[in-house]
């Protein structure tokens, strides 16, 4: 009876070991970089992104391109590279996130994999129109390169929503809890919220590690609200960026620390989310890549003098929705 009881504490232990583990290690700028990069050159002409040339691309020199993800209806767009024995699953991100984020109060929808979780339908219905291409792609690369023991997802912006759902997805083919199967880590940049702490915490389950970067007033990570009939709620575990470049803090594991971004009052600085790690997407400007940052200097005019003593949940959904939609 000792022994049973012995070995249902060690099996709890485990168990509880392989919820928590994506906040256990210690962020490193390296564990980040490659894929910042990677995210970036999402936004450069494909015809540069096949043949490895745009600028984004030289600071992962050695890259081995696989193939494309694409869904010109919803202006869907992905890649697949091997680089340092990892597969890398990338996303291109939005000229305007606010396209995905419009109607915050009815674009949601049950995630059918998780009993009771449930997820933006936006984002969510962008991955599923590339989803067998990631899988496929995927595959390729692991036949390539048989001994990567890693599948690395990244996105930025639209792309960093896209690269959860995708990393989510991938954890049904390549199973945690299958010794032999690949680890999937997840790495992004200015993610907006993609599903409920159902969801969230179920993800964060599935993964061999998840870094999720925000940066100091970025807009775009406090999208949706979490004050809302659904408990929006991020992936663990949040890098905090500063107001001084290079100042970073790795978050509490909960997804949600106050101490970080949901700490900032008004986050209102959309140059916050075109550059992080001190780097801007608008570099792109010139190595071959597309201008996808959104200017929202006319918002930022509209509300120099605005009165926040008066703000409620209704005019900062507007506010929030304003920030990214101005032009």
């Amino acid at each position: 009876m000792a022994a049973n009881r012995s070995l249902l504490a060690l099996v709890v232990v485990l168990g509880l070991l392989s919820v928590v583990r994506v906040s256990e290690a210690n962020w490193a700028v390296s564990d980040s970089l490659p894929s910042l990069y990677n995210s970036y050159a999402a936004y450069c002409d494909p015809k540069y992104l096949s043949s490895w040339s745009c600028g984004f691309c030289s600071h992962n020199s050695g890259s081995q391109f696989v193939g494309f993800m694409e869904d010109w209806l919803t202006s869907t767009f992905g890649y697949v590279t091997i680089f340092n024995h990892e597969i890398q699953v990338v996303y291109r991100g939005s000229e305007c996130i606010m396209n995905w984020v419009d109607n915050l109060n009815f674009w949601w929808t049950p995630y059918p994999p998780v009993h009771n979780a449930y997820v933006h339908r936006g984002f969510y219905d962008a991955y599923k129109t590339v989803a067998s291409q990631t899988r496929a792609n995927v595959a390729t690369a692991l036949r390539k390169c048989p001994t990567c023991k890693t599948i690395r997802v990244s996105g930025h912006s639209l792309g960093a929503a896209l690269a959860t759902h995708a990393a989510a997805d991938l954890s049904f083919v390549y199973k945690p809890t299958n010794t032999s199967a690949p680890g999937i880590k997840l790495t992004t940049f200015g993610s907006p919220r993609v599903g409920d702490k159902v969801f969230s915490n179920w993800l964060s389950g599935q993964l061999k590690s998840s870094w999720r970067m925000t940066h100091y007033a970025d807009p775009v990570p406090h999208l949706p609200p979490t004050l809302h009939e659904i408990n929006w709620h991020h992936v663990p575990t949040e890098i905090f960026e500063g107001s001084t470049s290079s100042s970073y803090k790795q978050c509490n594991g909960s997804g949600e620390d106050p101490s970080c971004a949901d700490g900032i009052l008004l986050p209102l600085n959309s140059k916050d989310h075109l550059t992080y790690m001190g780097i801007s997407v608008e570099a792109g400007k010139s190595n071959r890549c597309q201008d996808k940052g959104a200017d929202c200097s006319v918002f930022l005019a509209k509300y120099a003098n605005y009165d926040w003593s008066k703000l409620t949940l209704e005019s900062l959904e507007n506010v929030a929705r304003e920030s990214l939609f101005a032009r």
